[in-house]
């Protein structure tokens, strides 16, 4: 599925009702308050304080102690389904 497709008329609240982790460890420890399923991570690049060239060791500074399944969530679940991405289909 290409970017931008049919986001099932989410366009409009999407950004509302889903939070973005930015160098953020609290909104990764806060993930059942905020809601596991409304939490995205996201860089901010080319940004400060975006953490490239550094991106994957800050992701797991991000998310340290956070279980496998809420990090994959957190770090590509929500976001492919937000957008329709067929995960799989990209491996």
């Amino acid at each position: 599925m290409r970017f931008g497709a049919d986001t099932g008329g989410r366009w409009g609240t999407s950004h509302v009702n889903l939070n973005l982790i930015i160098n953020d460890p609290l909104a990764g420890k806060l993930r059942h308050e905020i809601g596991l399923d409304r939490i995205m991570w996201g860089s901010d690049f080319p940004h400060p304080p975006c953490p490239y060239p550094h991106t994957r060791e800050r992701i797991g500074e991000i998310l340290a102690g956070i279980p496998e399944g809420d990090r994959t969530a957190i770090v590509s679940g929500n976001v492919s389904r937000l957008y329709g991405i067929d995960v799989a289909a990209l491996a």
